[in-house]
């Protein structure tokens, strides 16, 4: 007889969480014990004790006589699980910040940061690095800021292309905007939509 490996409980409850992260499982969405039954050869019991881990965590729910589905937090739960994950985000900044500050990348060189990516495969990128200074140093060295700049941004966006990043924020000065907008009330397509301050020219 053919040896039959038995799947842990556990493996449902992992396929489950990382479907609902991945936003393949939305909330409300009804869940299928036959299906995972025949896609993945689990058995019914398993699949039925990874369902109960997840409905004991909250993660699903399941009535009586209903079928079993995902959970819709509610709008306290909603800002709770936000400023969790805003919390955790956080410290994973500072963490990163901490780790890497003193080995600073120069972005300016084009083989450092090719080499950074291929090392590191980051999926999003967030790029706010670059040569800043007051406004009389930037209206005093306006080529030194443009050339160093330029560099940065081109070498990061030309190496996100090279390795597939998901995602770029490129994140940029209020200057961009015009200048004669004193309430400061920024919409997108007032970008670049008139000249800029002198002192960033």
């Amino acid at each position: 007889m053919p040896t039959i490996t038995q799947k842990n409980p556990d493996k449902v409850v992992d396929l489950v969480f990382e479907s609902i992260l991945k936003n393949r499982l939305k909330p409300g969405i009804k869940l299928s014990e036959i299906s995972l039954q025949e896609e993945f050869g689990w058995s019914r019991a398993e699949v039925r004790q990874g369902f109960d881990k997840l409905v004991d965590s909250g993660v699903l729910i399941h009535k009586k006589n209903q079928s079993v589905r995902v959970a819709k937090p509610t709008e306290i739960e909603t800002r709770q699980i936000y400023e969790a994950r805003k919390a955790i985000e956080n410290s994973v900044i500072m963490i990163l910040v901490q780790k890497h500050q003193n080995n600073e990348l120069d972005l300016k060189d084009c083989i450092k940061v090719d080499k950074w990516f291929k090392n590191n495969r980051p999926e999003y990128v967030f790029l706010c690095a670059g040569k800043v200074g007051g406004m009389f140093s930037n209206m005093k060295y306006p080529a030194d800021y443009s050339v160093k700049n330029t560099l940065i941004t081109s070498n990061v966006i030309n190496m996100s292309f090279k390795y597939n990043i998901k995602k770029l924020l490129l994140m940029g000065s209020s200057c961009l905007y015009p200048i004669q907008n004193g309430n400061k009330k920024f919409k997108p397509e007032m970008l670049l939509s008139s000249p800029m301050e002198n002192s960033n020219i």
